[in-house]
């Protein structure tokens, strides 16, 4: 999921930043319509993967983990593909040639990181 989501921020940014369309003054507006467009697919299919693992695994934890982890990948997948392409034009590298394996990198990472702080959290605080 963040693969795809971080992905597709990132080519709008850069379509964006190719074609002249993205101001700097307006990087603020666009990073907040980005956010808030990866906070509904978020809230959707965190949702709708938490409601479907319920009956399937019969967990509650499991549910809660696996859907909020899947909204926050696709939140940090969003910001990462948002952020990154402008920071590499700030710093006069090329965004077409890095973008898509260094947001998939970092959204990897990040997210890895915190699925297991979170299942070590709910494990720790809530046993069963």
């Amino acid at each position: 999921m963040g693969e795809s989501v971080g992905g597709q921020s990132s080519a709008i940014m850069i379509e964006g930043l190719i074609l002249g369309k993205l101001k700097e003054k307006k990087v603020m507006g666009i990073l907040l319509m980005q956010l808030l467009e990866g906070l509904v697919m978020a809230v959707v299919i965190g949702l709708a993967v938490a409601l479907v693992t319920i009956p399937w695994l019969k967990n509650p934890m499991i549910a809660l983990l696996t859907g909020s982890t899947i909204f926050m990948t696709i939140l940090i997948a969003t910001f990462n593909g948002t952020l990154v392409p402008l920071i590499l034009k700030k710093m006069n590298v090329n965004p077409v040639v890095s973008t898509n394996p260094l947001v998939f990198a970092i959204t990897d990472i990040t997210v890895l990181i915190m699925y297991f702080a979170a299942a070590i959290f709910l494990m720790r605080y809530f046993p069963q």
